[in-house]
C-alpha cells in the first residue's frame, strides 16, 4: 500500500485553493544536473535550473531524498535523516537553493523515506545493542516469518540475537514505535526550518499498515505544530 503524503506550510494553513491546483516538478537529484563533472547530480546544479522549471510553468518542486546514505554497497540505506548527503552538497548550497527558488516565488518540498535504514546506522546500532529507548526501533523477530511475505527477508543479528526486517538489503524501522514518530517529528522539524515548504513522505506499509497510517496522521499534525512554533511562513 503506498501513500504519498504532502506536509507543508501551505497545507498547515488548511489548504487552500490554490496549493489543491499546484504544478510540480519531480527532480531526480541524482541524474537531473551535475554541475562539476563528477557524473552525479548535485544542488548546485538543481539551483541552476530552478529558472528553467519555473519557465515550465511547475509552482514547486520535490526533490528526491537528499538526506545522507551509506556508501557501503554492501549496506545500502540511510545513515542520517537530517544530515545533507555530501556528494550533493550541504548547508550552504541548500540554503541557496532556497533563497533562489523564494526569488522565483517557486515552492520546494523534499522526500523523506521513512521506511528503512542502513545497518551501519546509529538508529540500528543502538537498537541491536537494545539500548534504552530504542529497542523497538527496527522490525525484531524472535523467529522469522514467513520470507515469501511482502518481499521481506528475516535477518540474523549476532548482537541482539533475534532476526530483523530487510527488503532490498535495508533494515524496515518500525513505524509503530512512539521513539521513531518522535524521532520523525524532530526531523521533520529541521527540514522545515531550514526553509522548505514542506516533506514528502512515502512509506510503503509492507508489515503493519495500521500503525503506518497512524504515523501519517501524527507526522502531519507535528507539521502543523512546528511551523507555528517556528513561526514559519510560506
Amino acid at each position: 500500500m503506498w501513500l504519498v503524503v504532502i506536509m507543508s506550510v501551505m497545507l498547515a494553513k488548511s489548504v487552500s485553493a490554490g496549493w489543491n491546483n499546484t504544478i510540480y516538478y519531480k527532480v531526480l537529484v541524482d541524474s537531473f544536473k551535475d554541475s562539476d563533472g563528477d557524473g552525479l547530480g548535485d544542488l548546485i546544479g538543481a539551483t541552476k535550473q530552478l529558472s528553467y522549471i519555473r519557465a515550465l510553468g511547475a509552482d514547486a518542486v520535490i526533490l528526491s531524498p537528499i538526506n545522507a546514505k551509506s556508501l557501503d554497497c554492501d549496506h545500502p540505506g540511510t545513515v542520517g535523516f537530517t544530515e545533507i548527503d555530501q556528494r550533493y552538497g550541504n548547508e550552504d548550497t541548500v540554503k541557496k537553493l532556497i533563497e533562489k527558488s523564494r526569488k522565483l516565488d517557486l515552492k520546494v518540498l523534499v522526500s523523506v523515506d521513512v521506511r528503512s535504514i542502513s545497518t551501519l546506522s546509529e538508529w540500528f546500532n543502538l537498537s541491536a545493542a537494545r539500548t534504552l529507548g530504542y529497542e523497538d526501533w527496527v522490525i525484531w523477530r524472535d523467529t522469522p516469518a514467513d520470507p515469501t511475505i511482502d518481499g521481506v527477508e528475516w535477518v540474523w543479528n549476532d548482537i541482539r540475537n533475534s532476526y530483523y526486517a530487510s527488503i532490498n538489503n535495508e533494515t524496515q524501522l518500525n513505524l509503530c514505535s512512539d521513539g521513531v514518530t518522535e524521532a520523525f517529528r524532530r526531523v521533520q522539524c529541521i527540514w522545515l526550518q531550514r526553509g522548505f515548504a514542506g516533506l514528502v513522505l512515502s512509506p510503503d506499509f509492507a508489515i503493519n499498515s495500521e500503525c503506518g497510517i497512524k504515523f501519517v496522521q501524527k507526522m502531519a499534525t507535528y507539521a502543523l505544530s512546528c511551523t507555528r512554533a517556528a513561526n514559519i511562513k510560506p
